[in-house]
C-alpha cells in the first residue's frame, strides 16, 4: 500500500512540474515576436504581396514603407478566457508579429493600396514608371 501511495505522490509531483514547465514555455513563446509568411509576385504594373493574418482586424495591422523596405507589424490577441493548462496542443502563434520585405524592384510608394479580406492582407504596390518600357521621341534640332 505504501508503494502505491508513494507512486501516486510522485506522479502528482511530476504532473505539477510538467504543468509549470508548459506555462513557462508558453510565456516565453508569447513574449517572442513571430514572423509573418508572405507570397510576393508581380504583374506588368505592380508587385502584389499576400499575407494570411487570421485573428486580426485591419486596425491591428501597421504597414510602413521606408525606401525599398515594406514593413508589416501587428498583434494577434489570445483568448483570455482559455486557461493555459486547458490546451492539449498550441500551434497557432499569438502575440506580436512582423515582417520586413525588401522590394525586388523600384516602386511608387505614394500609390500603395492594402485590402484585408477573409483573413488575407493584400498589398498592391505600383512599379515605378522607369520600370516600364516607354517610347522616347527624338526631337530634330535645326
Amino acid at each position: 500500500m505504501e508503494d502505491t501511495t508513494t507512486t501516486l505522490k510522485s506522479v502528482a509531483t511530476n504532473t505539477s512540474k510538467i504543468s509549470k514547465i508548459k506555462r513557462n514555455l508558453n510565456e516565453k513563446i508569447e513574449s517572442t515576436e513571430g514572423q509573418l509568411s508572405v507570397d510576393i509576385y508581380q504583374d506588368e504594373l505592380q508587385l502584389i504581396i499576400l499575407a494570411p493574418i487570421s485573428g486580426c482586424l485591419p486596425e491591428d495591422i501597421e504597414l510602413t514603407i521606408t525606401d525599398d523596405v515594406l514593413s508589416i507589424k501587428g498583434k494577434r490577441e489570445i483568448h483570455p478566457d482559455i486557461d493555459q493548462d486547458d490546451y492539449f496542443t498550441k500551434e497557432c502563434f499569438w502575440g506580436v508579429f512582423s515582417r520586413a520585405v525588401v522590394l525586388p524592384t523600384k516602386t511608387d510608394a505614394s500609390k500603395i493600396t492594402a485590402k484585408f479580406e477573409k483573413g488575407i492582407l493584400r498589398i498592391e504596390i505600383p512599379k515605378a514608371d522607369m520600370e516600364r518600357t516607354r517610347k522616347i521621341d527624338i526631337v530634330e534640332i535645326l
